[in-house]
């Protein structure tokens, strides 16, 4: 059985009005890259969307399904507003607005972003448009969980000390899906293959932490065994 993020963290929201400018492959990497980890369940609706907030000079999009976590953020334009905003995006809209911002990012275009009630408005130089939002209240406080998770792993490592994690490989599959976005004009992109950080809070039972780079992080709720020991694998082939 595999564990979830039911519980969740408590935390400060941001205001629900306000307005960013973003490069427009920035935006998109944001949004297909946390959409990953979304829920596909229609029960859940609120669990099948990204939400975005502004955090200091970056945007950042969140998305759990309960059994996996991301965030991944990216870096305002300087004459951005910066004012912080929550919008919780329903990931159904992706399929028009994904068009539209590769198109944007083709040309290295910025997108406006505002907020205005339950409507995110955009704006590029050739396209604007709304998509209608969830409800924010609605979508789990899960933010700090990944901080937590990074505090716990802090430190030294004794390898010989770490125990045997189980984790579902479709939720490691969607990890390995996470790519660069970004426009081939932007400074912040990266270019080639990026190795994945992996990382256990030393507790089989806790969620595992992965990390690319500086733009996206997230869990992976492992999956509960009876045995927990490395010969419980191992032995298991040289049996």
């Amino acid at each position: 059985m595999t564990t979830t993020t039911a519980e969740a963290v408590a935390q400060s929201a941001p205001e629900t009005n306000g307005s960013v400018k973003i490069r427009a492959g920035r935006l998109l990497n944001v949004l297909v890259n946390a959409a990953l980890f979304a829920s596909t369940d229609s029960t859940l609706p609120v669990l099948c969307c990204v939400q975005l907030t502004v955090s200091g000079k970056y945007l950042v999009g969140g998305a759990t399904d309960r059994y996996a976590l991301a965030y991944v953020k990216a870096e305002l334009e300087e004459d951005g507003t910066g004012e912080a905003f929550r919008a919780v995006v329903p990931t159904a809209a992706l399929k028009s607005l994904t068009p539209v911002l590769k198109a944007a990012a083709r040309i290295d275009d910025t997108v406006t972003l505002a907020v205005e009630g339950a409507t995110l408005l955009y704006q590029t130089a050739e396209s604007t448009g709304t998509v209608s939002l969830h409800d924010a209240e609605a979508f789990p406080k899960i933010g700090s969980l990944v901080d937590s998770a990074a505090a716990n792993i802090a430190g030294p490592v004794e390898l010989s000390t770490v125990p045997l994690i189980s984790v579902d490989p479709g939720l490691l599959a969607r990890v390995g899906k996470v790519k660069d976005h970004r426009g081939k004009g932007d400074p912040t992109r990266s270019y080639g293959k990026v190795p994945v950080g992996i990382l256990a809070q030393g507790d089989p039972r806790k969620a595992v932490y992965w990390a690319l780079e500086d733009w996206a992080r997230g869990l992976i709720m492992p999956v509960r065994r009876d045995d927990y020991s490395p010969e419980a694998v191992i032995g298991a082939w040289n049996a």
